[in-house]
């Protein structure tokens, strides 16, 4: 007797998480349909209805990991309460928090940058990614520091210490306290937009 049919959407990103524990357990090189399928529950048939080849199944693992790790709703972000250094400082918060949560999905995001040398198409999308992830926090800090205009590389260098926190992550296995480096952007905010 058939089971519940579960609706596209569902199964399909019941096979993306499988397809982040396979990659996670014998990295990006070590997938294969078979092992997702496995993972997952489903037939390989049914993988491949989704996601046609595995290359298919590759990209989409990678839209999935920049969706759930390089994404940033801008308006979620200014709809939060507080003055603009403090949603500023919020996202950061959220931001250097969540890596502790993400610890393999930065892997293997890191697995995809390493073989973005020999994948252009794969650089370029990490590429655009990182660009709208970067260009949420420029916002923010053009709403937190106006009428002064932020330096030119201030949301690059907020943006570097995520990523270097969470990369941090994959050598530690402490969890991290970021309340010092959050007050030290605090100090700086403040003396950015104090008067002279």
């Amino acid at each position: 007797m058939p089971g519940t049919k579960i609706p596209e959407a569902e199964r399909r990103e019941q096979i993306l998480r499988a397809a982040v524990a396979v990659a996670t357990n014998v990295g990006l090189a070590g997938v294969t349909v078979r092992l997702v399928a496995a993972e997952a529950g489903v037939s390989v048939g049914l993988v491949l209805f989704h996601f046609a080849t595995m290359d298919g199944l590759r990209d989409a693992l990678l839209d999935w990991l920049l969706e759930h790790v390089l994404r940033l709703d801008l308006e979620r972000a200014r709809a939060q309460l507080g003055t603009a250094h403090e949603r500023l400082l919020a996202l950061l918060a959220e931001e250097l928090a969540a890596g502790d949560g993400l610890r393999p999905e930065i892997g293997l995001l890191l697995e995809f940058w390493v073989q973005s040398g020999r994948q252009p198409a794969v650089r370029e999308r990490l590429r655009q990614a990182l660009a709208a992830y970067t260009a949420v926090f420029e916002s923010l800090l053009s709403d937190a520091l106006a009428p002064v205009a932020p330096p030119a590389g201030l949301a690059d260098a907020l943006v570097r210490s995520v990523l270097g926190l969470g990369l941090e992550l994959l050598v530690t296995a402490e969890p991290r306290d970021v309340s010092a480096h959050l007050e030290a952007v605090r100090r700086l905010l403040d003396a950015m937009t104090s008067p002279v």
